[in-house]
């Protein structure tokens, strides 16, 4: 062990600076899980907006017609696109919104539960329209080979055995994020206290370590998709499921992006502080000498 120690201790700032790093990406990844996984209302806007897009739409009228239609292949070469784009219409309507809604709460239920329940799109209210409209092509005399009922009443995303347990970790994030905050910007001032003698280049070094801990969260952050995405077991569903996981890691991504920009405008302001400190000075002088000659203007008169 001690060969370990006199290393830490002769690159005691490199490992104070890179535990810094890490613990300022923990602390951003629990933000994001506070104000995008946790917030009811920001998950819902999301997945709301993501699931109604017309590709996804598209695929998961594609995954219901090849569901209804696995036993009769030759009806589903035959009828299966204009079916898909009927029930892809219908997916766009009021009719369906209990679908997506249904699946919204899940897929919130599953993050955000001790004891979550397999996410997966009821179809039930979307069977009855698809009824309706079948009837009324029959009433004009069209032979519509697609039976209603061979829609299935759900189709499976995640199964409650598929995931981590996401809840705990997530729970634990959010307790650990204060903890987080304060230890990674602390370490940082502390290094910046302990060498103030070189007071800019430690400046620099510390917004250069929160620059670096951002960049990795962005390089990272399209990393965790993919793994997800895998666990899904209806592959036309699988577009489906990277777009949403996209969507929602799209402000822990602008959460990176604005940081890095808040602190280079920083670390602008650090190196010319003088400057600006000179410009102050000067239009504090010039507003004091205008106010002065306004005064004894007024004295005279």
């Amino acid at each position: 062990m001690k060969p370990i120690f006199n290393w830490v201790n002769r690159y005691k700032s490199v490992v104070v600076l890179a535990l810094a790093g890490v613990l300022l990406l923990l602390a951003q990844s629990s933000f994001w899980i506070n104000h995008t996984i946790f917030d009811q209302k920001t998950f819902t806007t999301i997945l709301g907006t993501t699931l109604q897009t017309e590709s996804n739409k598209q695929a998961i009228a594609k995954v219901i017609v090849n569901k209804a239609l696995q036993d009769r292949p030759l009806l589903n070469r035959t009828v299966g696109e204009k079916t898909t784009t009927l029930v892809a219409g219908l997916l766009g309507t009021d009719f369906a919104s209990q679908t997506f809604d249904t699946l919204i709460n899940r897929s919130y239920a599953y993050l955000t539960s001790e004891d979550p329940e397999p996410i997966a799109i009821d179809l039930l209210s979307i069977k009855t329209p698809i009824a309706g409209l079948v009837s009324f092509a029959e009433l004009l005399g069209r032979d519509v080979s697609f039976d209603p009922n061979s829609i299935p009443d759900s189709i499976l995303i995640f199964s409650s055995e598929d995931l981590p347990d996401i809840y705990k970790f997530s729970i634990s994030m959010l307790w650990l994020g204060p903890i987080f905050w304060l230890s990674g910007l602390g370490l940082l001032i502390a290094y910046v206290y302990r060498g103030r003698k070189s007071l800019n280049k430690r400046v620099y070094i510390a917004g250069g370590v929160i620059i670096a801990s951002s960049v990795i969260g962005i390089a990272f952050g399209p990393l965790l998709p993919p793994p997800l995405v895998a666990l899904v077991p209806t592959i036309e569903l699988r577009p489906v499921v990277n777009s949403v996981i996209a969507a929602l890691l799209q402000p822990f991504i602008m959460q990176m992006i604005n940081t890095i920009v808040l602190v280079i405008i920083g670390l602008v302001i650090f190196s010319q502080r003088l400057n600006i400190l000179n410009i102050f000075q000067r239009l504090i002088q010039k507003i004091y000498k205008n106010t002065t000659k306004n005064i004894t203007s007024k004295k005279k008169k």
